[in-house]
């Protein structure tokens, strides 16, 4: 695929994908900008066909050549995989980056050179997060060693690790040091489907149980402080973040239930407060 200009690619039954290394195939900016650009020239149902190539490629894959350590830090595929996820923090500069014509588009009305006559807005970010993070999943799920998930993850700062894990469930402060910004998290509760994924298949108890970040919360509180700030925003497509707060809950000691953030609340509060309002609703 990868060799194909987007509007010189054969038709779909005769469609391939290729690839020049494993490096190329999780590359976000290459893939951003390449779906960006099959969306523009064949509309988003196409680009949505040509991924579902790339997915399958993906998990093509041995697991052999999923854990098969890359470097002297002990990264492997995963790695790849997690630096692809948050590039979708960046998603709308890269699909900018990819279109020669955005600084002189007269936004947002010149769209006549798309397929679909629009932008790739929403939507398209929507596929992006379900394909990149739903096949991320599935590669922990069918393919990942747990020793070497342990040994990946050790090998990696604490601290890193739970800035990543975390801004990828529920999202971090941009700055505005509220508890409900939610950038960079991945959409319709895929962050939770992974890290429930991760901790099935060995990630170290000390990347997502004790306390972090500048609330000074552990994951439940990260989770549930902002739900139960808003608790009517709650959107039932995040469901698998409700799971992930009793599957947390299930492994949590009593000490870290009871843990209280700079705010002086514990989880069980958070709950209570989100169970109140809907009860009274």
């Amino acid at each position: 695929v990868f060799c194909f200009p987007p509007e010189e690619l054969p038709s779909g039954d005769d469609l391939k994908f290729s690839f020049q290394n494993l490096e190329e195939l999780l590359d976000p900016k290459l893939l951003i900008g390449y779906a960006f650009k099959l969306c523009k020239h064949g509309g988003q149902a196409w680009c949505e066909s040509v991924f579902s190539l790339w997915t399958s490629a993906l998990l093509s894959l041995s697991s052999n050549q999923v854990n098969a350590v890359e470097n002297i830090l002990g990264h492997t595929l995963l790695n790849r995989c997690f630096v692809l996820l948050q590039g979708l923090d960046e998603a709308e500069d890269l699909m900018r980056a990819a279109d020669p014509d955005s600084d002189t588009r007269d936004w947002p009305d010149s769209y006549e050179d798309f397929y679909d006559k629009q932008w790739p807005g929403d939507t398209f970010e929507d596929f992006l997060h379900k394909t990149f993070a739903s096949t991320t999943i599935e590669l922990v799920r069918q393919k990942a060693d747990p020793q070497r998930v342990k040994e990946m993850f050790r090998n990696m700062d604490t601290e890193r690790v739970k800035s990543i894990v975390w801004k990828l469930v529920q999202g971090q402060s941009c700055g505005c040091n509220r508890r409900n910004c939610t950038r960079g998290a991945l959409r319709f509760g895929l962050g939770a489907d992974l890290l429930m994924a991760l901790i099935d298949k060995g990630l170290p108890r000390c990347c997502w149980a004790g306390h972090w970040g500048p609330f000074n919360d552990n994951l439940l509180q990260h989770i549930m402080a902002p739900l139960a700030a808003v608790p009517f925003d709650w959107n039932p497509e995040d469901g698998a973040k409700a799971e992930l707060c009793i599957f947390l809950a299930e492994r949590f000691s009593l000490e870290e239930l009871c843990h209280q953030a700079t705010d002086g609340q514990i989880a069980f509060s958070h709950a209570e407060e989100f169970c109140a309002a809907w009860a009274a609703d």
